[in-house]
């Protein structure tokens, strides 16, 4: 075995081909190299199992509660004309006695596209298993059409499934309906989606990391090895019917249907983290495959990154660009730090009195920061800034802000807490109003959303108070504003496509407004999911809210239903959440203002969404107030 593995790995080129999204389409590629692997359940070889090569669809969406349907279907790269072998999925190849397989032929990815290896059935010793499932990501299809120079020698396993499962959560329905939209943002997300799966284990041995590969990140290594274990108790059992695989398939479901395999399986609890995690935790395992593991029952199983960069610090504000970077506003080291989706660092700027809170992105792609005193406008690239200043005697503390369609931007002027004046900012940094926006019941203002009319929305920290003005300024939710039971004193407020108005209270409670200031929540606003000192808030693609306490995540879906378990998704290292944002990749963000723990990437537990947040509003404001926000890309 290790003779085998040293020869392959010795190879000057190791590649695959494969055939094109459009059958009919002329065949190209490179003539006989090989994608070379092998595939084991935990530490045995399974013999026969069919290894398929499949490509990320275009035609429509997959994704947490997407019905699989052929407009979702993953797309089959191989030719039944090569491998001699094919069934309803498409053609295969078969897994020799070790375990190894070798894809070889005339056939081509296309470009741009997100490629992934499914692996199905066979045999790891104890019988053939249908129940088998196992996934390890490609990734993005390269201009040469095939991956001969940039693919190494793959090892699928249990611990190469988890890392593809999270990684694509938020594009897949099962393991065989992985797709995006195909809209620019979407191949956008998509890709950053599929490439997370490196920063969590090595394609090469099908390992779980402890640290990104960029070395930014700490990776949760014990909890991916956890997972794997799950996988690999049916994976080793005789066979789909076992009860060790009816266990895993009843506490792995997804809008009530059960998976029929273990890839499948791995994708519903990257879904649905704080479902039935006890009686997972609880399925004996025949041994620790992959060590080391937890040794106690989780709260909750979510997979994140823990970024500590030394300038990530305080971290305070955060956004989500259209390329998937996140911005990071960070308080301690008056920096504001630029991540790619892949985990490095792309540029930290810093200024003069440059003490960074609140950071939204516009369309084209400039930070805009409420930096004490000032408003700063930062450059796609990080490397510059402009500041703007309001008439009010340079007094202003700038609390949260918003750009709208058309490119301008709100912030809150609460100086000391004592003013509670809105400022409204064209894209050149012209103050609108020399004396700010002062009606609508506003009380010291922190926090604002847009809507896809143009209003602005604010979050009041003092009084029981949500304002509302139009894009002109003028009161569009009466004298004193929009209250009834459950707003208190607001931290945040964000908008979902409807126009409805999402608020987290410091009483621990949310509360949603229509657009035209109905209370939606009840009595008492939504309560539970580990809702404490909530402080930041916003909209996934499905709808669904996502709110950070101080130490926890709580999701809630656009009907009010918690769906993050009774006391929130948690983490590791010590937590105190300010800010949050969800990327297109439907992973969610999180600002930690505790000490030096930076920020928190939580791996495919959201609904991919349109971002920067601004992408999601039209140019032309809708009286219903509707809009993209909150929608998949």
């Amino acid at each position: 075995m290790t003779r085998l593995i040293s020869s392959v790995l010795s190879l000057a080129v190791l590649g695959l081909t494969g055939c094109a999204l459009i059958p009919s389409a002329t065949p190209g590629g490179i003539l006989g190299v090989g994608l070379l692997g092998m595939v084991h359940g935990g530490q045995q070889p399974i013999t026969g199992a069919h290894v398929y090569l499949l490509q990320a669809g275009t035609l429509g969406s997959a994704g947490n509660g997407i019905p699989a349907s052929s407009a979702n279907a993953s797309i089959s790269l191989l030719k039944s004309a090569n491998t001699g072998l094919s069934d309803a999925l498409g053609a295969y190849v078969l897994t020799a006695s070790d375990g190894s397989f070798n894809i070889s032929g005339d056939y081509v990815c296309t470009p741009g596209t997100q490629v992934y290896l499914y692996v199905q059935g066979g045999n790891p010793g104890a019988g053939v298993n249908s129940g088998v499932g196992l996934m390890a990501i490609l990734g993005n299809c390269p201009s040469a059409d095939n991956f001969a120079a940039t693919v190494p020698y793959i090892w699928v396993n249990e611990v190469s499934t988890i890392a593809a499962a999270y990684a694509m959560a938020g594009y897949a329905t099962d393991s065989t309906h992985v797709s995006s939209s195909g809209s620019a943002l979407a191949k956008t997300g998509i890709q950053n989606a599929f490439a997370n799966a490196a920063n969590l284990a090595s394609i090469s041995t099908g390992t779980a990391l402890t640290t990104n590969p960029a070395n930014t990140a700490t990776v949760p290594q014990a909890t991916i090895n956890t997972l794997a274990n799950i996988l690999t108790a049916c994976v080793n059992s005789p066979s789909a019917t076992s009860s060790i695989c009816s266990s895993l398939f009843s506490n792995a479901t997804s809008g009530g249907v059960a998976p029929t395999d273990t890839a499948s399986a791995a994708i519903n609890i990257a879904h649905n983290p704080a479902a039935n995690v006890s009686n997972l935790y609880s399925i004996p395992t025949p041994a620790v495959a992959f060590a080391p593991a937890l040794t106690a029952v989780p709260n909750d199983f979510s997979v994140s990154l823990n970024y500590t960069l030394p300038s990530l610090a305080g971290a305070d504000g955060i956004a989500i660009d259209a390329s998937g970077d996140a911005w990071v506003a960070n308080y301690n080291t008056n920096a504001v730090v630029k991540l790619s989706p892949a985990g490095s660092s792309l540029a930290s700027f810093t200024g003069s009195n440059f003490q960074p809170g609140a950071i939204a992105v516009d369309n084209s792609g400039n930070a805009w920061v409420a930096n004490a005193n000032s408003i700063a406008k930062i450059n796609p690239s990080a490397t510059s800034a402009s500041y703007f200043f309001s008439s009010l005697n340079n007094t202003d503390t700038f609390f949260g802000l918003a750009v709208d369609g058309t490119g301008n931007l709100w912030s809150a002027d609460s100086f000391n807490f004592t003013r509670s004046t809105l400022e409204r900012v064209s894209s050149s940094g012209s103050f609108f109003n020399s004396n700010g926006y002062t009606l609508a019941g506003l009380a010291t203002p922190t926090a604002m959303a847009v809507d896809g009319g143009g209003n602005v929305w604010a979050a009041n920290a003092l009084g029981p108070i949500v304002s509302k003005l139009t894009s002109a300024g003028a009161s569009a939710s009466g004298a004193n504003g929009f209250s009834g039971t459950g707003i208190f004193q607001a931290s945040s407020i964000a908008v979902d496509s409807l126009g409805n108005a999402w608020v987290a209270n410091s009483n621990n409670t949310v509360t949603k407004l229509s657009n035209s200031g109905s209370i939606l929540s009840g009595n008492s606003g939504y309560t539970g999911g580990g809702l404490a000192t909530p402080q930041a808030i916003a909209i996934d693609g499905s709808g669904s809210a996502w709110i950070a306490s101080v130490s926890s995540l709580t999701e809630i879906s656009n009907a009010g239903a918690v769906l993050s378990g009774a006391n929130g998704l948690t983490f590791p290292a010590a937590s105190n959440f300010g800010a949050l944002a969800i990327d297109g990749s439907g992973n969610v963000w999180l600002a930690n203002l505790q000490g030096n723990n930076g920020v928190v990437e939580l791996i495919g537990a959201a609904a991919p969404v349109i971002t920067p947040i601004a992408a999601g509003l039209p140019v032309a404001p809708n009286v219903s107030g509707t809009s993209n926000l909150g929608t998949r890309p």
